[in-house]
């Protein structure tokens, strides 16, 4: 493709409104550069494909670091959260000095429901009903209705900005459940996804999505459920989805399988379905034998020695 770049305010930030010269002529946005409006309505999409363009061009995978959090609340994990997602949009907003990076964070959280930007449902009373158990209960901006979070589960949440991989939010979801459902098969398990959101097995729910995204920059993520306690969820209808159970890669398997068995797959499954390079050089030593995948599954992700630390 023949393409000319405009300087443009793109999402509030500045950016190349890139056009293909012979067929599109000029989209339409206004031009910094020579202060002209372009006729066509269908800028923000040409945009889009073209930086799709540009990453299937280049021969380099996006790289996505992961971060194991291990046992951590809620709210501090979210903290985390929202601070790799600011340090990538400031990026994209060409603030000076600050570079991004694409994050996978692990972590496994301490008992807790929380509800999705859709909370008509869970007034006070009910909220009040829920930590009577020993959770907390926390609203956040997610999609999505109400989970349960806790022990034996499995939490990943990416911080990605989509421009480099596909700038799609239904992609998006679409390649987390297909990561779950690689796990599953991992494990000898058939997974699907149904009309409803997340993954099942047998009709049960085994892996849970919700999602946020400003910009493509994305936070909030998946649970999969490895060794759960499954009680916890009796006392909600998960994922506002009546009538159905939830079931855990223990369960459907008749014997015990915990988080750390669960990690080194799920990073493989990541790995192929965002087709990215899996970064691991943000983990403690000790974390190492456990995402190297040294239990026979031959997942090598990038393990170089480095003393770097995540600023949060």
């Amino acid at each position: 493709m023949d393409f000319i770049g405009y300087k443009h305010v793109f999402e509030d930030e500045v950016v190349l409104c890139c056009v293909e010269r012979q067929t599109l002529g000029y989209c339409g946005l206004t031009s910094k550069l020579t202060k002209t409006t372009c006729n066509y309505l269908q800028c923000q999409e040409i945009y889009r494909n073209f930086l799709v363009n540009i990453v299937k061009m280049s021969n380099s995978k996006a790289i996505v670091n992961v971060l194991n959090l291990g046992r951590m609340g809620f709210m501090s994990a979210y903290s985390i959260q929202t601070r790799f997602a600011r340090q990538l949009l400031d990026e994209l907003a060409g603030k000076p000095g600050v570079k991004g990076k694409n994050v996978l964070l692990l972590v496994e959280h301490n008992p807790v429901y929380t509800t999705g930007i859709r909370t008509a449902n869970y007034d006070t009373k009910e909220e009040e009903r829920l930590k009577s158990y020993g959770a907390k209960f926390i609203r956040t901006n997610r999609g999505g209705l109400i989970t349960f979070h806790g022990h034996g589960q499995l939490v990943a949440y990416p911080i990605l900005n989509l421009k480099e991989f596909e700038p799609s939010m239904k992609w998006y979801v679409k390649t987390l459940e297909k990561t779950m459902i690689r796990v599953c098969h991992h494990f000898g398990l058939k997974a699907t996804t149904t009309e409803n959101t997340g993954v099942w097995v047998n009709d049960k729910k085994i892996g849970a999505i919700g999602i946020h995204g400003s910009r493509f920059v994305t936070t909030h993520g998946v649970s999969l459920n490895c060794n759960t306690d499954l009680s916890w969820f009796k006392h909600i209808i998960p994922c506002g989805v009546e009538g159905k159970e939830v079931t855990s890669l223990s369960k459907e398997l008749n014997h015990s399988v915990d988080i750390s068995q669960a990690i080194a797959p799920f990073l493989e499954a990541f790995e192929k379905e965002f087709d990215c390079d899996i970064d691991c050089t943000l983990l403690e030593k000790h974390d190492h034998a456990i995402f190297s995948g040294k239990n026979g599954n031959g997942f090598e992700p990038l393990m170089k020695a480095s003393n770097q630390k995540p600023v949060w």
